[in-house]
C-alpha cells in the first residue's frame, strides 16, 4: 500500500511542480508511463546493486546499494523528463 501511495504522490508532485508544462497531457497515459518508468528504475537499482556486489566482493552491501540507488534515481529522472513528461514539439523550453 505504501509503495502505491508513494508512486502516486510522487507522480502528482512531479506533474504539478517539476514538469508543470505537462499538466495538459492526458493524466491516465502519463501515469501508466510513470509507473512503467519507476518499475524500470527499480529493476536497474536491483541489477546494479547485484552487479557491484559480484564485481567488487569486498564492497560493503551498503556501498553497492548506494550505487544501485544512484543508477535508479538517474534513470527515473531521465525517463520522467524525456518519456513521461516530455514537451510537445514546438513548445518553448
Amino acid at each position: 500500500f505504501g509503495i502505491g501511495v508513494s508512486i502516486t504522490s510522487n507522480f502528482l508532485l512531479n506533474r504539478r511542480f517539476t514538469f508543470s508544462h505537462a499538466r495538459h497531457s492526458p493524466v491516465v497515459r502519463q501515469f501508466a508511463h510513470y509507473v512503467t518508468s519507476v518499475a524500470l528504475g527499480a529493476l536497474v537499482n536491483y541489477a546494479v546493486t547485484l552487479a557491484l556486489l559480484a564485481w567488487f566482493p569486498r564492497l560493503l552491501p551498503q556501498g553497492a546499494a548506494l550505487g544501485g540507488i544512484a543508477a535508479g534515481t538517474l534513470l527515473n529522472y531521465l525517463t520522467a523528463k524525456f518519456f513521461v513528461f516530455r514537451r510537445a514539439r514546438g513548445w518553448p523550453r
